[in-house]
């Protein structure tokens, strides 16, 4: 008997592990039956300069981030439903050559009316102003036009002239010395930007911004601080630690979680979450976000121009044919290493015969956004244009004081679902915890709460009009 109620009880635990609920992802990829507690990140589908990606709805409380192409969430105990939305839009980008302190500089740009501001986009080392028409990086300038900011896009001196021109070795922007009498490339931001304030395009008044990838976001922050900016934001890039000691301006970090940088790597990203510390601890407003490693989806690669649905599944079955992908199909290698892979045995990747350089160099690069190696990536726009939006004038911490008297949520206390009856239009709302932590986050009621431990917890609603707090329990 002991024995036959045992097989029976293994039987029900093998029955009760193996249930699993159904992810549905409208315009967009990651749909499939998962086990509760399963991580399972979930895609938009391809879509071109012409098109911004706007917000996902449906079961959003259950994303990590509901306002971001690429997000993910932990399944629950039902089955959910998600749908990718987007807008059509489209400002072009002017090209000028406008003289800098020694040489004329390429420039890349775009005002909108009735802009927020204009944020200066900077690009790494080894690249160009026209670094930023590529593909993750155009997605960020065509995020920030849609949000109503202007951009403004150069490079360094050194890039122009092709010319190392303090002798370490690479072509970069020289973030030393940080003044600007001597230093060419802060010169020459201050001269690109009064000839644009002498044209009319903006007035000296208008806030600005500088968001910069790898030794440009080092150069942003050291930029946002000597011209005083309204905030600066780093990709790839712990910036140089002393500056942290002295600047008043607000910097968000975005790193890659393997970073394989020689300069930035693990302990790169360790250090940029100290520096960012060190600006919280001295009451400067920083954000940290580490971008972790995401699986490669067949269709990663219709990203590209020129690139079909079927040819990124041929692509991706290459990859998977020749070993670079693991069974749960998270890259086993960074973009170079597969590159590398390739030229040992070309014959091996019939998907790639007919690409030209510039889609050959996509594909490496949505490799590496994938492996979250050192590369710019697009899946943080949102979380970026926040930033600027906003800095840190919601605070971290939110307390009773904090908290409208009246309060629209219910039911509350809950265990399932909230509701609102005084919010309407364009929503983003976060649901944070007692510690201030974002736990939640939705583009619009009702929001879903069932999968949070009890206890009280505040959410901040943003509107057109503003910000406001209320608080729920949790039962």
């Amino acid at each position: 008997m002991h024995k036959i109620i045992t097989c029976i009880l293994f039987s029900i635990t093998l029955s009760l592990s193996a249930q699993t609920y159904s992810l549905t992802v409208n315009n967009g990829y990651g749909s499939g039956s998962y086990a509760a507690g399963d991580t399972v990140h979930v895609y938009c589908n391809a879509y071109d300069t012409l098109t911004v990606f706007s917000h996902w709805s449906g079961d959003t409380a259950f994303l990590q981030y509901a306002d971001e192409w690429h997000t993910w969430l932990v399944m629950p105990e039902q089955n959910i439903a998600v749908t990718a939305n987007f807008q059509s839009f489209y400002i072009p980008l002017n090209y000028d050559l406008i003289q800098g302190r020694d040489n004329l500089k390429p420039v890349y740009y775009a005002f909108p009316p009735d802009m927020k501001g204009v944020v200066y986009l900077l690009h790494g080392t080894g690249g160009s102003a026209r670094g930023w028409l590529s593909l993750e990086n155009r997605k960020l300038v065509n995020d920030l036009l849609y949000n109503g900011y202007g951009v403004l896009i150069t490079e360094a001196e050194e890039s122009t002239l092709n010319q190392d021109l303090n002798s370490d070795g690479k072509l970069r922007w020289q973030t030393n010395p940080v003044d600007t009498l001597t230093n060419v490339d802060y010169v020459n931001i201050k001269i690109l930007t009064d000839t644009f304030i002498n044209r009319g395009s903006f007035t000296a008044q208008t806030k600005r911004f500088s968001v910069g990838m790898s030794n440009g976001g080092s150069y942003a922050i050291s930029l946002a601080t000597i011209y005083q900016f309204t905030a600066g934001v780093s990709y790839c890039a712990q910036g140089n630690g002393p500056i942290f000691d002295v600047t008043n301006t607000p910097i968000q970090f975005c790193m890659q979680q393997n970073d394989n940088n020689e300069n930035v790597g693990p302990v790169g990203n360790a250090n940029a979450l100290v520096n960012s510390n060190t600006l919280i601890n001295r009451g400067i407003c920083s954000r940290y976000y580490s971008n972790p490693q995401n699986p490669l989806y067949p269709e990663r690669f219709a990203r590209i121009a020129g690139i079909t649905l079927q040819k990124s599944q041929q692509i991706f079955a290459d990859l998977q044919t020749n070993g670079c992908l693991l069974p749960n199909n998270f890259m086993k290698f960074a973009g170079d290493s597969v590159a590398a892979i390739v030229l040992a045995n070309p014959g091996n990747w019939p998907s790639l015969q007919g690409l030209t350089g510039a889609q050959l160099a996509d594909i490496i690069n949505q490799i590496n956004c994938c492996f979250t190696a050192h590369q710019f990536f697009s899946d943080y726009n949102k979380r970026t244009i926040e930033f600027l939006n906003y800095q840190c004038s919601i605070p971290n911490t939110i307390n009773e004081n904090t908290i409208q008297e009246k309060s629209c949520l219910f039911p509350n206390p809950v265990n399932g679902i909230v509701y609102a009856n005084c919010y309407a239009g364009k929503l983003t709302i976060e649901v944070l915890n007692n510690s201030g932590q974002k736990v939640l986050s939705s583009l619009g009621f009702p929001i879903n709460v069932s999968t949070l431990p009890q206890g009280l917890y505040f959410v901040r609603i943003f509107t057109d009009k503003g910000v406001s707090h209320q608080k729920i329990v949790v039962q």
